[in-house]
């Protein structure tokens, strides 16, 4: 739905899961999460955003941004 609205790219968080990142009609890629002690969950969901935008940033595939 968001690439037929226009999307190029675009990367679904999971929580616990992970992230799926969606390039294309049936170019999607699963992203596992990194296994941590969790502490505290404030803030993650932003973590996470911004180290995907520094990973895109400096140039990195979405994937690679991703696992950023």
């Amino acid at each position: 739905m968001l690439h037929a609205a226009g999307a190029r790219q675009v990367v679904m968080k999971l929580g616990q899961l992970g992230a799926l990142v969606f390039l294309g009609p049936g170019d999607v890629e699963m992203i596992e999460a990194r296994q941590v002690n969790v502490v505290d969950t404030t803030a993650a969901g932003d973590a996470f955003t911004a180290a995907l935008a520094i990973g895109y940033a400096q140039g990195l595939p979405p994937a690679e941004a991703t696992r950023f």
